[in-house]
């Protein structure tokens, strides 16, 4: 049995140096590497893509601090007519994708560094209405650098689901590019 303890002591200690080996050559290259990037500095800002969706980190510094919830206070009030509720409208509910509106500020982002939501909305016209609009106002808001110049206000037509011309009055929301 000490012959067999020997044998695996000496088995695990060759593979510990195999991997300690292969994670050196790996340093050597990525210094290497990163040796030749430092004297061909990239003129361009996006230099490596990896192949294959994009991974979201959600990092806990990302989360907001507690924040003392409000109580509301509801004043009932007696209905003496009941309401009727179009259910139609229900049937009209569709999904606004906000992946497909965040690629379409992203695309505007490489063609320039500032631009306003009237300007995203002229090469990415609405197709869903107001709801599409709030997605964008929402993904706005979510970004850092993105300014709302409450002293303009914009107005601009969009066209809902149901083909009928809306007219949009709200400030204006500057897109900017933190690079």
């Amino acid at each position: 049995s000490a012959k067999l303890i020997e044998h695996l002591r000496r088995f695990i200690d060759d593979r510990v140096w195999i991997e300690n080996r292969r994670v050196l050559q790996l340093c050597k290259e990525i210094e290497k590497s990163s040796i030749e990037l430092k004297e061909n500095i990239p003129n361009k800002r996006n230099f490596f893509e990896i192949k294959g969706d994009r991974v979201k980190i959600d990092s806990i510094f990302e989360k907001s601090l507690y924040t003392i919830k409000i109580e509301n206070e509801f004043i009932q009030e007696d209905i003496k007519q009941p309401i009727e509720i179009d259910m139609e409208s229900f049937y009209n509910l569709f999904y606004i994708d906000e992946d497909i509106l965040k690629r379409n500020i992203s695309k505007k982002f490489q063609e320039k560094k500032e631009f306003t939501l009237l300007e995203l909305l002229k090469e990415f016209p609405i197709s869903k209405g107001l709801s599409e609009l709030v997605s964008y106002i929402s993904i706005a808001k979510n970004l850092p650098n993105t300014v709302v110049d409450e002293s303009v206000d914009i107005s601009f037509e969009i066209v809902d689901f149901e083909m009928k011309k809306r007219v949009v009055k709200l400030p204006k929301i500057i897109f900017r590019d933190g690079v």
